[in-house]
């Protein structure tokens, strides 16, 4: 049974899916001073599976960023 609206309201959880994983992947990477290795062991996925999501999620990860004060 197709339920009315049925589209818009999983357009709407894989929104908020994403938001959410975008907040986690930026807490944890600020918490590990933008270390990515050390980020992905915290976050229990590979290196290379959050290098994927940082670019999916549009976050700039500039080199030498560890130890900035910048939010």
């Amino acid at each position: 049974m197709k339920m009315n609206g049925g589209e818009t309201k999983t357009r709407d959880l894989k929104e908020a899916l994403h938001a959410y994983e975008k907040e986690i992947l930026l807490t944890v990477l600020h918490e590990n001073c933008y270390n990515i290795s050390k980020s992905a062991r915290v976050l229990g996925i590979s290196r290379q599976n959050l290098q994927h999501k940082i670019k999916r999620h549009h976050i700039a990860v500039a080199h030498g960023t560890a130890g900035s004060t910048q939010g």
